[in-house]
């Protein structure tokens, strides 16, 4: 029985009853009752024809199926991505044709880097969304398009549409938020996340994504409030992690010691591991970012997630090469390719690596993979993928003009910023001085604190070459300088470092 009762006299504004043959008949009926019970609470027959959608056909057909996803549902909000995985594994299970079950599974799956079975879930659910209801179907759509069509532009159109009908749906909001941010459209994004979270205050997606948000612009009192807010919602080692950031940026240990020592649990330690790794690389200390690395990677080995953590732990590497501690970026390259058979997803910071080194030798054996990658991957910017790519190759070998043109080619966006620094190393390396101050300072002001790298100081290093060749030693010492605060508890003996002093000791005062 459905009913509806005024909230101030409890009078029956409207009822409706049917009875169900079996507990797999009660959602068939509880369907044909809504449908009755809104025209009767006066809801246009336009209306109800238009978004009408028997539940078994909008969701499942199967009771146990609907509420192994409820649980799932609710276990996400309270207790994370990673413990709500059983369940949506089971409801599709137990109904392998519930669309919004594998859309969801897609979708945690994604969250905690489990990306290859998360692309086939999203994929089942899209072939299933004409058995979902409108809402449903929207979702369905934007999840595709995010993370196996990768096109952003079709993704928020799908948010969007979904949006424009049913306008508080928090998710919808702080994922349109989410693809705005990936695209650099940062006020935009924050606009839809803060709606997110007004409509859903109990949610801890929403503060977590806005506070991600807020990093970029700097924000850490504001993002430090949302990510506290999320650990009074649920234990979520992402919050941790990011609260992390924002004491290692701010000089607050106090505050990085506190969630370190709060992630006890074996995954927690892990992960946390991984961005003091990060933390160490970030200040300058690539001599405690190496013995770190090496601890995450025994540990990763022995949680048999080495080929999950192939990419983070190449980055580190490069992070080594491009402080000038070369030996140490090939130590840690050969460790990895011992103990693994690298993925395809792997294959670009080969060459990346290869690029930083001047190894010629280790891109051309790698080349091949990493564009089949990235066009497989990147279908919609296929040109972007490559150029990415080829500008690595041509900068390890040597040819800088070819390198710099192939980078300045993708643009200027944030998606493109790792393009964007080779473009401004090999206009370096031409003399360009102009057109690297360019490529720096855009680098610069697009932040990238919020993930820890070494990456803030050298920008600004390379800031401060590029300023020094065009003569103009004010600018260049402001940009040596802020790299030196930045730095200002690294390795003594960092060849980079040492190279960055030397360069500003001989512009004089």
């Amino acid at each position: 029985t459905l009913s509806a009762q005024d909230c101030v006299n409890g009078e029956t504004l409207a009822e409706e009853a049917l009875e169900a043959i079996g507990k797999e008949g009660v959602l068939t009926s509880l369907g044909q009752a809504a449908t009755v019970f809104r025209e009767k609470l006066g809801e246009s027959l336009a209306s109800v024809q238009r978004y009408d959608q028997n539940i078994e056909q909008a969701t499942t057909k199967s009771l146990e199926a609907l509420k192994a996803y409820s649980q799932g549902m609710t276990t996400r909000r309270t207790q994370g991505d990673f413990e709500s995985m059983p369940f949506f594994r089971r409801a599709v299970e137990l109904d392998p044709e519930f669309a919004l079950a594998h859309a969801r599974l897609g979708t945690v799956l994604t969250n905690v880097g489990e990306d290859k079975e998360a692309e086939t879930s999203a994929t089942r659910a899209f072939e299933l969304r004409k058995k979902a209801s409108e809402r449903e179907r929207f979702y369905i759509e934007a999840r595709y398009y995010t993370t196996v069509g990768k096109d952003q532009a079709r993704a928020i159109e799908s948010y969007r549409l979904l949006l424009a009908t049913y306008p508080d749906d928090y998710a919808a909001h702080s994922n349109l938020g989410s693809l705005y941010r990936n695209s650099g459209r940062i006020k935009e994004a924050i606009q839809s996340m803060e709606e997110a979270v007004r409509l859903a205050p109990g949610q801890p997606l929403g503060h977590f994504n806005l506070g991600f948000a807020y990093l970029d612009e700097d924000r850490y009192a504001d993002a430090r409030r949302l990510f506290e807010e999320v650990l009074k919602l649920q234990e979520h080692l992402g919050a941790r992690a990011a609260l992390i950031v924002i004491g290692t940026v701010t000089g607050d240990q106090k505050l990085v010691d506190e969630h370190v020592a709060a992630a006890k649990t074996p995954r927690g330690e892990v992960d946390m591991l991984a961005t003091r790794v990060q933390a160490a690389a970030y200040k300058g200390q690539m001599h405690e970012s190496a013995r770190l690395a090496e601890e995450l990677f025994r540990a990763v080995k022995d949680a048999n997630r080495l080929s999950q953590a192939a990419e983070q732990l190449l980055e580190l590497a490069i992070d080594q090469a491009l402080t000038g501690r070369g030996a140490e970026a090939r130590l840690q390259m050969e460790r990895l390719r011992a103990n693994l058979a690298l993925p395809d997803d792997a294959m670009d910071d080969m060459v990346a690596l290869g690029a930083v080194l001047g190894d010629k030798a280790l891109v051309q054996k790698h080349i091949d993979r990493a564009l089949a990658h990235r066009s497989s991957v990147q279908p919609q910017d296929g040109q972007k993928a490559e150029r990415s790519v080829r500008a690595l190759a041509a900068l390890a070998q040597g040819r800088s003009a070819e390198a710099y043109e192939l980078g300045i080619a993708n643009g200027m966006e944030p998606s493109q910023r790792d393009t964007m620094f080779v473009a401004g190393v090999a206009a370096l390396r031409i003399q360009r001085w102009d057109e690297a101050v360019k490529l720096f300072d855009t680098l610069a002001g697009l932040g990238g604190r919020r993930s820890l790298s070494p990456m803030p100081a050298i920008i600004r290093i390379m800031l401060g070459r590029a300023h020094a060749g065009a003569g103009r030693a004010a600018a260049a010492r402001t940009a040596y300088e802020e790299a030196f605060e930045i730095w200002k508890a690294a390795d003594a003996g960092l060849p980079l470092l040492v190279e960055a002093r030397n360069e500003y000791a001989r512009l004089g005062s």
